[in-house]
């Protein structure tokens, strides 16, 4: 066994080694290991924006409704979302009442 090491560890350490390795190998991907920006979506999709906000379908509907929220639809179905227009949201606190927490 020349040049191979064996380690013994409790699941803990292993599920930690893990981890570390998936995070360290998304950051590679990403560009982040460099010192290199992470570019940000310039849209969001509907689901998107569910997970970002933890609304629902109809949350998010309501807020197209009301003139929150206003799509950009593709092929008459898809709808994207700017993203400035989801940050002004965020910054402007006006999305808040409806977020679940």
């Amino acid at each position: 066994m020349e040049g191979k090491n064996m380690v013994i560890t409790d699941l803990t350490d292993l599920d930690r080694i893990i981890r570390n390795a998936v995070r360290e190998e998304i950051a590679r991907f990403r560009g982040e290991e460099k010192g290199e920006r992470v570019r940000e979506p310039e849209i969001y999709t509907a689901k998107d924006l569910q997970k970002i906000f933890k609304i629902t379908s109809v949350t998010l509907w309501r807020w197209e409704k009301d003139g929150i929220l206003k799509p950009t639809r593709v092929n008459g179905r898809t709808k994207y979302y700017n993203a400035e227009t989801v940050q002004q949201l965020i910054d402007g606190g006006k999305v808040g009442k409806y977020v679940r927490q």
